[in-house]
């Protein structure tokens, strides 16, 4: 049916199927069918640990050492001092 008007690869590319569908190229039973017919390939997967809190923790920390305020810490951030005028400076040391 459709395999004539666009490539295999992009008809049934997991990104463009339900384009395809859409627009007619492609219907579920084929789309089904070509899953069906994909190997399996489990025993090559890998198993992958991602540590979320730590991302989250040195994402902010960065945050931090950039002054960077988002608006969820507004409320509660600090104030930043405003630099003093060359002449503030020498009447304190005074």
């Amino acid at each position: 049916m459709a395999i004539e008007k666009v490539s295999a690869p992009i008809l049934f590319d997991v990104r463009c199927s339900k384009r395809n569908m859409d627009k007619g190229l492609l219907d579920s039973a084929e789309y089904q069918k070509y899953l069906d017919s994909l190997p399996d390939s489990s025993d090559k997967a890998a198993e992958l640990e991602v540590d979320q809190n730590a991302e989250i923790a040195e994402k902010e920390a960065r945050r931090e050492e950039l002054g960077i305020v988002t608006k969820s810490e507004s409320d509660s951030a600090k104030t930043v001092e405003e630099p003093k005028e060359e002449a503030a400076y020498f009447e304190e040391e005074e």
